[in-house]
């Protein structure tokens, strides 16, 4: 359950960076006027008249987003291998067992001021208990009326 965690934690991160990254580029590729609309409709003209190189460029286009898509994955299991490393070591630092480092590595992993297990449980009952409550008054105030022993005027 940690490693998953610790997993999905270091794709976010990588992905993150490296959205930025291409983010950043493009907007520097804009203002620097090397990417404007007339340039990338030429291309796009270029590559209708030449439906063999546009292939090729496609082609190559796929194999470098394949090649970028297995970095993405080596930087993420490599981060992912360098936090449970670190949580494994701060387990042994600290002498706690099996479990202790788990929830341990995932109250360092959790966001400062992020509430607590036992203070979410606290508040998840107060929910239920007002839940409650509130159920019982409005099966209180819809309740319906009990059947009278004469029928209406209208059926008489």
């Amino acid at each position: 359950m940690l490693d998953a965690f610790l997993v999905g934690r270091a794709v976010a991160q990588t992905l993150n960076e490296r959205l930025g990254r291409a983010v950043g580029a493009l907007a520097a590729a804009v203002s620097s006027g090397q990417l404007t609309w007339q340039r990338l409709a030429d291309e796009a003209q270029a590559a209708a008249a030449a439906p063999e190189a546009a292939l090729a460029s496609l082609t190559r286009a796929d194999a470098e987003l394949r090649e970028e898509l297995r970095a993405v994955q080596d930087e993420a299991l490599a981060r992912a291998r360098d936090a449970r490393t670190a949580a494994s070591a701060t387990a042994y630092a600290t002498g706690a067992g099996p479990a202790e480092s788990k929830s341990a590595a995932a109250a360092e992993a959790a966001e400062p001021g992020a509430p607590t297990p036992k203070q979410l449980r606290a508040v998840l009952e107060e929910l239920r208990a007002e839940v409650a409550a509130l159920r019982a008054e409005l099966a209180a105030t819809v309740a319906p009326e009990p059947p009278t022993s004469t029928p209406p005027a209208e059926l008489l």
